[in-house]
């Protein structure tokens, strides 16, 4: 089934300047979805690493500050 929908001009423009020759407005906005979920999982990816690097370092430093309070009692 084929719908319409309303969209600003402004829009509409945009989303012409990033049409390729004989592409549809509807493969446009697939590939802004497929391109925006990439970039998520891309991110979350990143993130979890980070995240363990976080802790192993953290990880270090308690380990380093155990040894400092075994001194102190």
């Amino acid at each position: 089934m084929v719908t319409t929908i309303q969209v600003h001009e402004k829009l509409k423009k945009q989303l012409e300047s990033l049409k390729q020759e004989r592409e549809s407005y509807e493969d446009v906005i697939f590939n802004l979805i497929k391109e925006t979920e990439r970039q998520k999982r891309t991110q979350t990816a990143f993130l979890i690493e980070s995240y363990k690097e976080m802790s192993k370092e953290s990880l270090k430093v308690t380990k380093e500050w155990s040894s400092i309070d075994k001194e102190w009692d």
